[in-house]
């Protein structure tokens, strides 16, 4: 990504900067902690919201690019996971 656009980090712990906490189990859950420009599964990432995914499903953020969640699923059968967001501060 340019370093006008959006990062985004992922933590084992969450932190204030924490938007989404995606929780792998039977199926993927995934919770907004905060308002994120995206979707999942035709559903806008605002805060409060929870959408029931599978690992084949993918978050699409505004910028067009996208996370697969398949690609942030544990070896372990249940974590979680905080995802940050934020913008790049340009120098």
């Amino acid at each position: 990504m340019n370093k006008d656009a959006d990062e985004v980090g992922l933590e084992r712990a969450r932190t204030r900067e924490s938007a989404l906490e995606i929780a792998f189990g039977l199926k993927v859950r995934v919770k907004a902690l905060r308002d994120v420009d995206a979707v999942l599964n035709g559903v806008k990432t605002q805060s409060g919201a929870q959408v029931e995914a599978s690992l084949d499903d993918k978050i699409l953020f505004h910028n067009d690019s996208e996370m697969d969640l398949s690609d942030l699923a544990p070896a372990s059968s249940r974590v979680r996971w905080p995802v940050s967001t934020q913008a790049s501060k340009s120098e």
